[in-house]
This record gives C-alpha cells, sequence and structure tokens, in this order.
C-alpha cells in the first residue's frame, strides 16, 4: 500500500482558538486591519458596513467578538480605537474617524 505523507505544522493554541471559534458563534482578530475585520464581520450580518476613511480602514483591531451581537463589536471597536460607529436610515453603518 502507498502511504501519503502530509506535512505536519505546528498550530499554536491561540491559532486553533482562532479557527475553532466559529463553532461557538465567534470570531477572532489578531491585529488585522479593520478593513479586514469588517469584511469578516459583513459574513455575519444583513447590514451594509462602510469605513468612510482609508487611514481608519488601516488601523489594526484585536479581539474575540460574539457573530449573534453587531451592537457589541461595533461599541468594542468604538473603545478600542478612535471612531465613531454611525447609522443612516436607509441601513448602512458607517466607520468614521472620532473627531
Amino acid at each position: 500500500t502507498a502511504s501519503a505523507n502530509y506535512p505536519v505544522v505546528p498550530v499554536s493554541p491561540q491559532q486553533l482558538s482562532s479557527e475553532l471559534a466559529w463553532r461557538e458563534g465567534a470570531i477572532v482578530f489578531d491585529g488585522v486591519p479593520l478593513a479586514e475585520a469588517i469584511n469578516e464581520i459583513e459574513r455575519y450580518t444583513d447590514a451594509r458596513i462602510v469605513i468612510s476613511d482609508s487611514r481608519v480602514a488601516a488601523m489594526r483591531v484585536g479581539g474575540r467578538f460574539r457573530t449573534d451581537d453587531l451592537q457589541g463589536i461595533f461599541e468594542a471597536l468604538e473603545a478600542a480605537l478612535p471612531v465613531t460607529i454611525r447609522r443612516t436610515p436607509d441601513g448602512l453603518v458607517y466607520v468614521d474617524p472620532r473627531r
């Protein structure tokens, strides 16, 4: 019988926790640009989220967030970053630089 060689790659506990977080209804970001985090967050909501400034899009974000608590995610972003979350009547959510 032929045996296949599979590469063994060590995985840190943090990586494993991030990879399995979705099973627990969570997403984990480890210093990713906010634009990347927002793209991931949009997968779990019908809300359309717009980052209004390229400097905001480049800000790094880290943490574990519940996918069923969009308001909690926005509150955490406002607490951790110099941003303001603004909702419009037509359902858009803007992430603006805090002034």
